[in-house]
């Protein structure tokens, strides 16, 4: 099984990696077939959080200047 999950214009990252997480740890319960597995080929948060916090970063040092 294959999916692709795009992220719609105006939707919060976080809220919907949380929800692709958790469908794909029902996906998995629901045919636990022997042998078969499921993995990301590209996992998003790790570039999400990084990203926020270099923004986070950014703003702080400008308002301290």
């Amino acid at each position: 099984m294959e999916g692709v999950i795009l992220l719609r214009t105006g939707e919060k990252t976080q809220d919907v990696l949380k929800g692709v997480e958790a469908k794909t740890r029902e996906l998995k319960r629901a045919d636990p077939a022997e042998g078969r597995e499921g993995r990301a080929f590209l996992r998003s948060q790790r570039l999400v959080d990084l990203t926020t916090q270099v923004v986070e970063r950014n703003l702080l040092a400008a308002w301290c200047w």
